[in-house]
């Protein structure tokens, strides 16, 4: 308080509110869930959507993969000489088969389709060879979801060719008829096989098949009239002690969420001095099985080589002999390599044998490329430790051995490599089956279109590193006014380069491309940002992936606590159920702190932890039903009654049961959440949404991403239409067209009046490389044919927050001050503040007073002309007698579009008596 007398003769005095403790007499709008004091006395809003301070809203997308998981089959023509591509449609296959499935004189290719990127159940293609060669005009497709390996036989011997897949870990068997194929007629065996080749391997006219399992040894199921019958087979136990056991799979880089089959052995069928002989790997050295034709095992031929997945037999230096190529990855020289034996009169031998040089082989082909008499070495490679889309090699048979300068092949993730005639072509084709491209790491970055009077556009962006980032807030957490970036990775497609998760500084020079701290996170998936404490420093939760653990690192004035954070375990039912989790904070009972809602915490169910002045306790809680997978939550105060209501998601829907992926609003109000006080609105796993009046009625309207269908990904998003009281019903939604949409802002991004939507695309037709896009909205609603299209990489995410204020949807967010007692007979005249105001920022006031301390509470706040009014500052009040000496002021600080805040450091409330 400071005294003088003004030119009247009446004292002036001023009731100033300065600094941390001052500020924190006061109360922070919804509990701080967007507002708090820094150590340094600015009171400013927390979460900030313009990043360079320029007064425009700018756009931040969380991109977490760029890996494309089904591309394409590659057939490649003329290989040595001038080589071409033709490209087939493989639904992310990891195996395949070649044969002469119709007897016409051309090779047929059976895909098995694994894993296309799509939601559903997939089709394993078969494309017949022709004149012209293999191409989508000459195709079928036949009901196999999940082929994870194929062959191709006459298992039954009646003179046709059938087809084995293995079908979501069981074998089925399409026995062809004499119209061709049938989708719908198949046998399905209880044969849990893992990969799988045929051949006629005891001569008597029905072919066998020859099978891996993933947890016993190799087994022979032979055909017979009946084809193939699970209770006929014979085990090659030929392996001994635990050393000895099966190669098993590689799966050094597997996703867990988009987890595809891992690089498995292949077994292969080999003829050569007129013997059959069966491929059996083990970790220290592969063998060669030789049948014979009463279904009994010759002694076994044993190469010492590690880590061998496949094998193939050709004349490769043209000296009439069969010579060996045992593809993987031995490293027992100390370079990984793959191994030529050379054949001779007296068998093979390992001092007559070469290295040739790959990188992670799986697969390996051996025939005469270009008719020269010598055979040609092709070797499959899967992928590298930054990416899939590597090559694989042509190694060229010659008299002295093979070239060693290989010919190289571009391919994604090639799983098997086979050599067929599929065409009229004078040379055989190469084929390979790729099964997933490019960046396999989710190493890519995230990117900010800033945004201008001009829109957003490439040429306006910046780039933040990150490894399968999935959330981020944007605040300023060192309290220099910048706004700053916390992004978290969960490190989705190589957990073991989990970096933690990232702190970027802002500054008027942008952000760096190193993080400015690394938060120890393991999986990260989810983050929210409040004082907790109310310390003056901002704190941050992280949720985790497929982990009950919740961690909060606390602030201080030498940064984040990164060595002691607090850890919340919230379970509810098992602990395997734990799915995708994220967090969301809001003071939902209001009694002035912050609750924290985790979904997912079981398998339908999320969980509110109630703070209090102790923080948050594990056994404070209430627990709500949920549809399945339930993975993010929004608070939002949708029908005007004071209390923010909880609005949660959930994952994509069931397959062959009643739709089960629902969007869920629990009503809130005095007497808090129950179950029979929800509302639940058909989705598309809406893991992304955003509420704000999109058609100006004056009602909070939903928006819904939708992430995937039980059959798609390319799927419409939802406008839940708003209506008085909070009505809602899936008989008043707008469909919009996204694909896979995972994320959203909704904003007036040109200041028209009407809110628009930014929406994150997750993949664009299968691929993560895609594009998303701003709808405009205006006087006839959204304008889906004139999108502003943005270059993005998988986003998972935008920003974690929604612009606007949780209760009223509006832009300002507010503060009330302690209450102060004048002298008697004194009068305010003038209400006056110092504020740092960036671009589209204000400051506002109001007043109330009471004639006691506890009657301001229901006292009405009034401006200039009102309740609806608000004082500028060093506005002159000038206001009636005022009805008691307790006063109260309340600030007001906004923001267009939420996008910064102003930075509040000093309040002086002018009064004379």
């Amino acid at each position: 308080m400071d005294e003088n007398m003004n030119t009247t003769g009446h004292n002036e005095q001023h009731w100033i509110t300065r600094g941390f403790d001052d500020f924190s007499r006061g109360t922070l709008g919804n509990a701080g869930q967007n507002m708090y004091v820094s150590q340094a006395g600015v009171l400013q809003r927390i979460h900030l959507f313009d990043l360079n301070k320029d007064g425009y809203i700018d756009l931040f997308f969380c991109n977490a993969q760029e890996h494309l998981e089904s591309p394409p089959a590659y057939v490649y023509h003329d290989v040595l000489g001038t080589p071409m591509r033709t490209e087939l449609p493989a639904g992310g296959s990891s195996s395949g088969a070649v044969g002469d499935v119709n007897n016409d004189g051309y090779d047929d290719f059976l895909l098995p389709g694994e894993k296309s990127g799509n939601a559903g159940l997939y089709n394993a293609y078969l494309y017949y060879g022709s004149p012209e060669g293999l191409s989508e005009r000459y195709h079928i497709q036949v009901p196999a979801h999940g082929g994870t390996s194929a062959a191709i036989g006459d298992f039954n011997g009646d003179g046709r060719e059938d087809l084995a897949i293995i079908t979501q870990g069981q074998l089925r068997i399409f026995y062809q008829q004499g119209i061709g194929f049938e989708p719908k007629v198949y046998v399905d065996l209880d044969i849990a096989a893992d990969q799988l080749s045929a051949a006629d391997l005891d001569g008597n006219g029905h072919a066998d098949l020859y099978v891996f399992f993933k947890d016993k040894p190799p087994r022979i199921y032979w055909g017979g009239p009946d084809g193939i019958n699970a209770s006929r087979f014979t085990n090659i136990d030929v392996l001994g002690d635990l050393d000895q056991q099966m190669l098993q799979q590689d799966e050094s880089t597997v996703s867990e969420e988009e987890r595809v089959g891992a690089v498995s052995p292949v077994p292969k069928i080999l003829e050569f001095n007129g013997t059959r002989h069966l491929f059996v790997p083990s970790a220290r050295e592969a063998l060669l099985v030789p049948m014979k034709s009463d279904r009994t095992f010759d002694t076994p031929i044993r190469f010492q080589c590690a880590d061998i997945y496949s094998i193939a037999a050709g004349d490769i230096n043209g000296d009439g002999q069969t010579d060996l190529v045992l593809a993987g990855r031995d490293r027992t020289s100390g370079q990984e390599c793959s191994w030529i034996y050379w054949g001779s009169p007296n068998g093979f031998k390992p001092e007559n044998r070469t290295a040739i040089a790959c990188y992670r082989a799986c697969d390996v082909a051996i025939g005469d490329l270009n008719g020269n008499g010598f055979a040609d070495v092709v070797l499959c490679q899967t992928h590298n430790e930054q990416t899939n889309s590597i090559e694989s090699l042509v190694y060229q048979g010659t008299e002295q051995g093979v070239n060693p300068n290989p010919l190289h092949l571009p391919t994604h993730g090639a799983r098997r490599v086979f050599i067929a005639r599929t065409c009229d072509q004078k040379d055989p084709q190469v084929i390979f089956v790729n099964q997933q491209g490019r960046n396999g790491t989710g190493d890519v970055d995230s990117y900010v279109y800033y945004g201008g009077p001009d829109g957003f556009s490439t040429d306006h962006m910046a780039r933040l590193p990150g490894r399968g980032a999935c959330a981020a807030v944007v605040c300023d957490v060192n309290d220099n006014s910048w706004p700053d970036v916390v992004l978290v990775n969960s490190a989705e497609n190589a957990q073991h380069l989990d970096p933690g998760s990232f702190l970027y500084l802002g500054g008027p020079d942008g952000f760096a491309q190193k993080p400015d701290c690394i938060f120890p996170t393991r999986r990260g998936w989810c983050v929210a940002a409040a004082d907790l404490d109310r310390n003056g420093y901002l704190d941050l939760i992280f949720s985790l992936y497929r982990d009950p653990t919740i961690l909060i690192y606390r602030g201080t004035s030498n940064g984040f606590d990164l060595d002691n954070p607090q850890r919340l375990t919230v379970v509810e039912g098992p602990p395997d159920q734990i799915n995708v989790r994220k967090v969301c904070l809001a003071d939902f009972n209001n009694d002035g702190y912050l609750d924290l809602v985790v979904c997912t915490a079981g398998a339908n169910r999320t969980v509110i932890l109630w703070g209090g002045p102790d923080g948050f306790q594990e056994d404070r809680r209430q627990v709500l039903p949920t549809s399945k997978g339930a993975g993010d939550a929004m608070a939002w105060d949708l029908n005007g009654n004071g209390y923010p209501d909880l609005v949660v998601g959930g994952s994509k829907a069931s397959l062959n049961e009643p739709h089960d992926s629902f969007l869920h609003i629990f009503w809130n109000g005095p007497e808090g959440f129950r179950q029979d006080r929800h509302t639940q609105l058909p989705t598309e796993a809406a893991i992304g949404k955003t509420i704000a009046d999109f058609n100006n009625d004056g009602y909070p309207d939903l928006f819904c991403c939708s992430y995937k269908s039980v059959i798609d990904r390319d799927i419409d998003a939802y406008i839940y239409w708003g209506g008085p009281g909070g009505t809602y019903s899936a008989k008043n939604r707008t469909r919009l067209r996204t694909h896979s949409s995972a994320g959203c802002i909704a904003a007036d991004f040109n200041e028209d009046g009407y809110i628009d939507l930014a929406i994150a695309n997750h993949k664009t037709f299968g691929d993560h490389v895609g594009e998303s896009f701003i709808l405009w909205n205006g006087p006839d609603g959204f304008d889906e044919r004139q999108p502003t299209r943005l270059p993005t990489s998988g986003p998972h995410s935008m920003l974690h927050v929604q612009p606007g204020n949780i209760m009223d949807s509006g832009s300002q967010e507010y503060y009330t001050s302690a209450s102060y007692q004048l002298p008697t007979d004194a009068c305010v005249k003038q209400i006056t503040w110092e504020a740092e105001l960036p671009p589209k920022t204000w400051v506002r006031a109001q007043l109330r007073f009471a004639r006691s301390e506890a009657e301001l509470e229901k006292a009405a706040w009034t401006g200039p002309t009102g309740d609806e009014s608000w004082f500028e500052k060093e506005q002159e009040i000038t206001l009636p007698d005022h009805p008691g000496p307790w006063v109260q002021y309340k600030l007001a600080l906004g923001a267009t579009n939420s996008g910064n805040t102003p930075r509040v450091t000093e309040v002086r409330v002018l009064y004379v008596y």
